[in-house]
């Protein structure tokens, strides 16, 4: 018990971290990983905002994930996510430019708006301006939308995108 809190053991290595989520905590990481926000979480599952975040904590604990992206990205290397993927790929990613692509290939990922910057060899406004550019050609309102819209109409994994990832 610490801070008054009851801690799960830690895993074994090696174990599936996604395993120790309550049914509960696993719809939340769906809704995450769909690019859901916090008020359309917690209206459609019907508890408080609260409640929804004490959600989020705990399922970002589990996970050892820092942020909702983090999570999202976990989740969607855990495995499928129970729908096969389309073919080909969507008309809107293929309309962002290579470095837009580059900067959502990294989200998708996983990594944060600092790593990204730090791994294209840019500041964090600048990651910040192609997301705000990516996210205005997708007609997404977040940068979680933005990935969520990446991993479900791509058909191919980030790794294999052209201008993604190393």
């Amino acid at each position: 018990i610490a801070a008054g809190r009851v801690t799960s053991p830690p895993e074994p290595p090696g174990a599936d971290p996604l395993s120790a989520l309550t049914p509960r905590e696993t719809e939340v990481l769906q809704r995450i990983a769909a690019g859901q926000g916090t008020k359309t979480m917690a209206r459609e599952m019907s508890v408080t905002t609260e409640t929804l975040r004490t959600y989020v904590k705990n399922v970002l604990g589990k996970l050892g994930a820092h942020s909702r992206l983090e999570a999202a990205a976990l989740a969607s290397r855990a495995g499928p996510p129970g729908h096969a993927e389309p073919e080909g790929e969507h008309p809107l990613l293929a309309a962002l430019t290579p470095r837009e692509r580059e900067v959502l290939a990294h989200l998708t990922a996983g990594a944060g708006l600092r790593e990204v910057a730090k791994r294209l060899h840019m500041s964090v406004k600048t990651v910040n301006t192609h997301l705000h550019n990516l996210r205005g050609k997708l007609g997404v309102h977040s940068t979680l939308e933005a990935v969520a819209l990446a991993r479900s109409r791509s058909g191919r994994r980030q790794d294999e995108w052209p201008d993604g990832p190393i």
